[in-house]
Formats: C-alpha cells, structure tokens, sequence
C-alpha cells in the first residue's frame, strides 16, 4: 500500500491538487503522472498566490511544517533558512538561496 505524499506545508496548510479522474480536470496525483511521462509536452503557464507578500503569511508556521520540526527555530539565522530552501527545493536549493543572498 502507497501513501499519500503531503503537500509542503502540511499540516498547517494541508491542501494540494484536487484529484478529479477526469480528462479536463486532473487524472491522478502529479507525480505518478509524471513517473508515467503522461504530461503536458509543451509550456503551461502557471501563476500562484493572489499578493505580493502573501508568502510572508505561512513564515510563522515553518517550524511546525512536517519535516521541519525542530530544525527551524526563530528568530532566523543561516542554518534555519538553508534548512527552509531544502525542504522547499530540495534539488536546487543553492540556486534559491543564491538568487537571495
């Protein structure tokens, strides 16, 4: 029996796609659509968040966000962020972080 991946900010924000079975809407969880190639081949556009500064919405949550607790502790330092940029992007984190630092 698979589990069901979490999204990243779960628990405190436990929402991600809405799986439909449908031909127009989403046929199954992303990343066994991906690990079966069945995507999209050309450029989708896609824009997320309603605001400027919405992100700065969930910052106070990040220690509680499953695979982050205890690793992320505020007031903030370098350790804390890196550990934030890898649990966010975890094949790329040095270029995340370097785009701003």
């Amino acid at each position: 029996m698979s589990s069901i991946p979490l999204p990243d900010l779960a628990p405190i924000m436990p929402w991600g796609p809405v799986v439909d079975g449908t031909d127009t809407g989403l046929r199954d969880l992303p990343i066994v659509l991906l690990d079966k190639g069945d995507v999209n081949s050309s450029f989708v556009p896609t824009i997320i968040g309603t605001n400027k500064d919405e992100g700065n919405l969930f910052v106070p949550a990040i220690p509680l966000i499953k695979g982050l607790e205890g690793k992320v502790h505020f007031p903030l330092n370098d350790t804390d962020v890196l550990n934030i940029a890898k649990h966010f992007f975890p094949s790329n984190y040095s270029q995340v972080i370097s785009a701003y630092f």
